[in-house]
This record gives C-alpha cells, structure tokens and sequence, in this order.
C-alpha cells in the first residue's frame, strides 16, 4: 500500500499518549519513518484492551470488502503477517502469529439465520467460508468437543489467523527501544494544555515534552485525556472479562466463535475463553457473575474446560465510540493533534494499518484512502444513550 502526496522528511518529534496496541504500533511505524518518538504509558489507563485481548485476526477481503472497516482488516491482517516476521528478526521475540482457521457456531434458528447471513457475505466479499456439516464437528475440534447442546449450523474460516497479544505488545516494545524510541512508563503522570490552536504535553506534573505533533491512543481513556484541552471525543468504556485454562497437551483445534463469544486455543496447551459485553464505567475488575457465565460456556462446549483448569482471570476496557467507527484524524482545532482510538473490539486487528494510516496524516501524506468516514471532525452528533 502506497500513499500519495509530496516528499516530506521524516524528522518529526512525535509524543504518543496511550502504550496499547495502537499506540505501539503507530511509534513503530513512525520511527521506522525517521521520526524521534516518546510513547506515554499514561497512569490512569490502567486494565486497557490490548493486552487483555485475545488477539483473533477475523479474515477479511483488503479488496472485494463493501465496507471500508473490513478491507483495513483484510489490510491489517496482511501486515501483521509481515510485522511478525520483522519484529522477530528485530527484538527475537515470536508473537505467535499463526494461520490456525475458525469455526462459527449457531444453536438456535435465529442464531442460524444471523450466521447463513454472514456466510453469503463472507463468500461474496472474497473470504473462503463453507458450511461444515454437524457430524464433521468432532473430526474439526478433536476429541473433547462435547457439545451440552446441539449445534444447528457451523461454518469454517480456514483463514481465521491468531497472534499472542501479549507477546505482540513485548516486540512492538523491544522494537521501538531498539530503532531509537521512549516509553516512558513508571506510573506516569500526563495532562495536555491548550496553548492557541496547539497542544502541549505534560508529565509529571511540570516536565514539558519537547514535541512536534501529538498522537493520543490511550482508548477509553482518550476522552478524559482531550478534555483537559477542551476537546470532545464521544467514548463509552466496554468491559470485557476472560478466562485462561491451561491443560497438559494443546487443545489442539480452531478458534470456536459463538457470537460474541470465544475460545482460542494456543500453541502451549492454554486456552483463552472470553469475552463479556459490559458497559459498567470504567470499573475493570472481573465480577463472579462474569467469570460464571464464561466458565459454563467453555465447559458447554468442552467438558475438560473445568474449573480447575482455570488459572487466570482478568478484563479490560474497549474503547467504544457512538457510532462504532474509530475516530482517526486530526483532533478538532488543533493543527498538531490527532487521534487514533475507538476501534472497539479489533484494535489489536487494525493496529498496523491504522499506524501507517496515522503516519501518512503526521507527515503530510494523502492516504490512499478517503478517512471521513474515520474522522474526529464529526462528532456534532448527539451523544450515545447511556
């Protein structure tokens, strides 16, 4: 992917506020450009998405895609593909990408209209998917696939990719220390001020960064962050709680999906299960009631997920905006400031093309695609329903 617009050097202070994902991955891009980067890991945004995440690369045609959200995912899920090769040559660190395919589920008939839907738009968008009949279930999930109900519909997604989140975030990391950038971490305190139509960032208190532009992906927390400043991003924190098992061998299978559910096994015998939809605030704390609806829904499908195989538990908070697009573009009023959060459940997924996509706006580059449906600037909308 290529961006048009006129030569500019690339030697641009950058300060990024927000060390997620996206905010890793915007540095990494930006200093692999020649700009001089400092990446903010802001105090308060404590129980983020990126690195409770499960890391699912849900496939999607960079091509043939209706909607410009899928065809970045098609895009991005291209470029993790080459970020992973890069970053475990850069820092030896192996975020586990892998092609490992995912199975859709439904047991209802209205489940089942829902994901027939999703299979003919899957198949007239470019992305293998085929129906995968019911007594192929057990030859596709292994031996402990033991449905408690009886599952009426199922497709598979031979494309469906995974990447280990937290390794990803370690690399992105190493590599940014590695080319020459900060993250500056330690608990650290930072505010923006307004000062005419730019901003200014603060840490601790009076230690002015030095720099040219500023990037805020602090997700949920961006909106707190801008305010200081005056300016109005629309973001709903979503909780999200998980579940880690660990059994002795792989459980050696696809990603299962069941609506906003899932269970994704890894290559060392643990198998993360998640994911609630809560809209509590920003109160990142796991609850009994979450952790309960999760454990039965692994142990629905497989028996051996018990309770006794559950080692961790946590959740973190999605950045959601009112419409469900992302907010990426210049911050209203400021001619240094922008923003790339509000990517909900797939920032992780659009992390790499929304770095390159940040970085040609930085540096004054057209990107090659048309972003208004992306930008902050249209927010004179009501605000979302509580």
């Amino acid at each position: 992917m290529e961006s048009e617009g006129c030569e500019v050097t690339a030697t641009k202070h950058i300060s990024i506020l927000g060390a997620g994902a996206v905010g890793l991955a915007v540095a990494y891009e930006l200093l692999k450009r020649g700009c001089k980067v400092t990446v903010i890991d802001l105090a308060g945004a404590r129980g983020g998405a990126s690195w409770a995440g499960a890391g699912i690369l849900v496939p999607a045609s960079a091509i043939s895609a209706t909607h410009l959200l899928d065809r970045l995912a098609g895009l991005s899920n291209e470029l993790h593909r080459q970020w992973s090769a890069e970053l475990f040559q850069l820092t030896g660190i192996d975020n586990q990408y892998q092609r490992c395919g995912g199975v859709y589920l439904a047991r209802t008939a209205g489940e089942t209209a829902v994901l027939h839907g999703q299979l003919l738009q899957w198949q007239d968008e470019g992305v293998e998917a085929t129906e995968l009949p019911r007594e192929q279930l057990p030859q596709i999930l292994g031996p402990h696939w033991q449905p408690a109900t009886p599952v009426i519909h199922a497709v598979y997604l031979p494309d469906e990719r995974q990447i280990r989140n937290p390794h990803h975030l370690r690399a992105l990391e190493t590599a940014i220390i590695k080319l020459g950038g900060t993250v500056r971490r330690q608990e650290t305190q930072c505010r923006v001020e307004a000062q005419a139509n730019r901003l200014q960032v603060f840490i601790n208190d009076d230690e002015r960064l030095p720099c040219d532009d500023v990037c805020v992906t602090a997700g949920a927390w961006s909106q707190s962050l801008l305010a200081n400043a005056g300016a109005t991003l629309p973001l709903t924190p979503v909780r999200g709680q998980m579940l880690l098992f660990q059994l002795d061998k792989p459980l050696g299978c696809p990603i299962v999906n069941d609506r906003s559910r899932y269970i994704v096994p890894r290559r060392d015998g643990f198998v993360l299960v998640g994911s609630t939809v809560e809209e509590v605030g920003f109160d990142a704390a796991p609850t009994a009631a979450g952790i309960a609806t999760l454990q039965q829904f692994a142990q629905d499908y497989f028996p051996i997920l018990s309770p006794d195989r559950c080692v961790q538990q946590w959740a973190g908070l999605r950045p959601a905006s009112y419409d469900g697009m992302p907010y990426l573009g210049r911050v209203s009023g400021f001619e240094n400031a922008w923003v790339a959060t509000g990517h909900f459940r797939i920032g992780l997924q659009l992390s790499p093309i929304t770095a390159q996509l940040i970085g040609d706006l930085i540096l004054g580059y057209s990107p090659p695609f048309d972003l208004e449906l992306f930008s902050p600037q249209r927010l004179h909308c009501p605000e979302p329903p509580s």
